[in-house]
Order: C-alpha cells, then sequence, then structure tokens
C-alpha cells in the first residue's frame, strides 16, 4: 500500500508539471492559466484529507494579496482598474495560494526521503525526455509535452539544483552539471545555460578543477558558435535580428514604458498587451520581421519582472526587491555546508533561487508551474520556521 501511494503521488506531481504545457498545445488556450486551473483541483482533490494537519497559516503572504488587493482598487482610482480578465486573475491567484497551502499540507506530513526520492525521480524522467528529444528527434524548438525548450530548461533547471544538493558526491554533481550543460548546448538554449553557472557557483573554488574544466568547455563551446551568441547577447535592436533577444529587449521597454506611462502606478494587473499597448522599437522590429500586426509576448512581457514592473509599478518594484533578497538568503543557506537541511527544506531553497530565471530571464505569465511551485516552497519554508519556533517554546516551557 505505501508502494502503490507512493506511485501515485509521483504521477500526482508529474501530471502538474505536464498538464499546463498539453492543455495549451492540444485545445490552444490562450495561456497557462487554464491548464493551472485543472491542475490547482487536482491538487485540492488530492491533498484536502492533509488540510487538518498543517498547524500555521502564513499571514506574511495573505496580509502581501491584502496590500495588493488594495494597491489595485489605487490603481483604478488613477484609471488603470483591470478588466474582466484581471478581475478573474485576481480571483485565480487567490486560488493559487490557496491550493498552495494544502500542498504544503502534504509536504508538511510527508516522509523527508520519500520528498527526495519523489524529485530525484522526477528529475530522471525530465532528463531522459530533453536527452531523448536532442539526440534522436533533434528538434530545438519544442521538447514534449513541457511545450517550448525554455519552459523545459527551467523545470530541468530547477529540479537540477535540487538534485545537486541532495548527493554529497563531487562526481554526481559534475555528472549533474555536465547532463545541464550538455542538453543546454544541444538546443542551444540560452536559458538552460543559464542554470549551468548557478549550479557550479555552489562549489566553485581552486580545488574543484573539473568545475572548471566545464566553465571552460562552455567557452571554447560558445566562442566555436559565435554567431548564435552574438545575436542572443547582441543587445541592440538595430544590430540583432534574433527574436529572443528583440522579445528580451521589448520586455525591459515594457517596464520602463509601462512606468512612465502610469507615473510609477502600474498599467494594472492583467493589462499588458489587452487595453493598453506599450511602446517598444523591439517590438515594431519583430512584428516587421513576423509580418505580424502584434509582437511576440506581448502579453507576458517575455520574462515576469517585467510584466510585473508594466502592471504593478512600484508596488512591483517593491515585491521583485523582496524576492531578490530572499533568493540571496536562499543561496547562502544552501551553499553552507553546515545547515542542517532536511530534503524538503532543500527542495524548497532550490526552487527558490530557481524561480530567478523564470523572474528576469524567461517568464509564462503568473500562471505557470514555475509560480505556483515558487509559492508552495515559500509557503513550506515560513510555515517551517513557525514550527520550529512552537517547538522550541513548548521545549522552554516543559
Amino acid at each position: 500500500m505505501i508502494i502503490k501511494t507512493r506511485y501515485f503521488y509521483f504521477l500526482f506531481i508529474l501530471i502538474m508539471l505536464i498538464l499546463p504545457s498539453i492543455i495549451l498545445e492540444f485545445f490552444n488556450t490562450s495561456s497557462y492559466a487554464d491548464g493551472l486551473s485543472v491542475v490547482m483541483i487536482i491538487v485540492l482533490v488530492g491533498c484536502y484529507r492533509h488540510i487538518s494537519r498543517i498547524k500555521f497559516l502564513s499571514k506574511k503572504l495573505w496580509l502581501t494579496y491584502l496590500v495588493f488587493l488594495g494597491y489595485l482598487l489605487i490603481q483604478g482610482l488613477f484609471g488603470f482598474a483591470p478588466t474582466t480578465k484581471g478581475l478573474l486573475s485576481v480571483v485565480l491567484l487567490g486560488m493559487m495560494v490557496l491550493t498552495a497551502y494544502f500542498s504544503v499540507a502534504w509536504l508538511t506530513n510527508t516522509v523527508d526521503n520519500d520528498v527526495k526520492k519523489h524529485v530525484c525521480g522526477l528529475y530522471v524522467f525530465v532528463l531522459i525526455v530533453g536527452l531523448v528529444n536532442v539526440s534522436l528527434i533533434q528538434d530545438n524548438t519544442s521538447i514534449f509535452p513541457f511545450g517550448e525548450f525554455s519552459h523545459y530548461g527551467l523545470i530541468l533547471g530547477s529540479f537540477s539544483i535540487a538534485v545537486y544538493h541532495f548527493t554529497y558526491s563531487i562526481y554526481k554533481k559534475n555528472l549533474i552539471t555536465f547532463l545541464l550543460l550538455l542538453i543546454g548546448l544541444s538546443g542551444p538554449n540560452l536559458t538552460t545555460l543559464v542554470f549551468v553557472p548557478i549550479l557550479i557557483s555552489f562549489q566553485l573554488s581552486a580545488r574543484r578543477m573539473i568545475n572548471v574544466c566545464l566553465l571552460l568547455a562552455l567557452i571554447i563551446y560558445l566562442a566555436l558558435h559565435v554567431q548564435y551568441i552574438k545575436s542572443r547577447l547582441g543587445f541592440d535592436v538595430n544590430e540583432t535580428s534574433n527574436l529572443s533577444t528583440l522579445v528580451y529587449l521589448q520586455g525591459w521597454d515594457f517596464a520602463q514604458e509601462g512606468l512612465y506611462k502610469s507615473d510609477g502606478l502600474g498599467i494594472g494587473f492583467q493589462n499588458l498587451g489587452t487595453t493598453i499597448t506599450l511602446k517598444s522599437q523591439a517590438s515594431v522590429k519583430i512584428m516587421s520581421m513576423m509580418h505580424s500586426s502584434h509582437p511576440l509576448n506581448f502579453n507576458d512581457g517575455g520574462f515576469l519582472a517585467s510584466k510585473i514592473i508594466s502592471e504593478l509599478g512600484i508596488f512591483g518594484i517593491i515585491l521583485l526587491i523582496m524576492y531578490v533578497a530572499l533568493c540571496y538568503k536562499s543561496f547562502f543557506i544552501l551553499r553552507n555546508k553546515k545547515a542542517n537541511l532536511t530534503k524538503k527544506e532543500i527542495w524548497a531553497y532550490s526552487t527558490i533561487i530557481g524561480f530567478s530565471v523564470e523572474v528576469f530571464i524567461r517568464g509564462m505569465g503568473y500562471f505557470s508551474v514555475g509560480v505556483f511551485l515558487f509559492l508552495i516552497a515559500l509557503l513550506y519554508i515560513w510555515c517551517s520556521i513557525k514550527l520550529e519556533k512552537y517547538a522550541l517554546l513548548n521545549a522552554v516551557k516543559y
């Protein structure tokens, strides 16, 4: 019965990872929100029996959500009210928080070693899918069932950080780094490659020569593929013709234009690309290249920070600063070899760090699997801290 339960939860989490992309692909939906809504219903049904066991609810997150609602009201008073889509998204965002609590309830009451097995098993599955794709199918645009290569890279990179810290073997750590590098170069895909220096930074030292060799291999490969790298890293709109780079530049243009157009308030939740169109030189070039009346990623900004800043203004910048501080703290907690972390905490901190790539490099909007997993990780860390304080107070009393 225990084995069956373990397999059930493994498949349960796997469905969470791939279902939004499958629904987007086969039902041609407008965003990942539809697929994520189905995932949240499945999570609520699957984890409801655990909710009574959770001892704490995070006041921080609910307070942030209430402040967020108040900020939307202020935006509305100044003419930047959310549309029907925005109002429905506010409800969906609240549902995400609630569903994340249910997930944390399950995570809190799951054996630590089982969490490690689930994460490692999912990592192996995602890795095999990528290796089969780049070696046999050789499609550098999408990886079924994860959607775009970049979206696949976000999932693989995040799991790679967790599995990297589950093992104490330097050889296994190097293998995890090498496999991530191999898949990233096989694309090539810059989103996936960004995770490589993140992994290397956890162990970089004079004695880790193998890590240095991996870094040198990356540099040599990039030198041999100058055309691709120049097109991806050339940040001059007039010079580059790479669509990914143009979308990234467009994202920063949207952030700046959104702040300017709204006097710092932001153009309103989910208003980007719907009721309000922001100007961007990169957008003009994208439309010219695509022979389209709409630029690419005009709804999500290309990466999450762009969408947050353009739509939420100063409040969005504050949220991003808070996240960067959390990410910085999480990074050094994982780097600290003396930190006695559980496998659940390792996964949570790894997810928080991996989420930075979705925030600043390649995003999918507010309702992605990455955002959902980030909420679960954040709530778990906050709840686990409260549990430790609660246990300490009881120990002092007795």
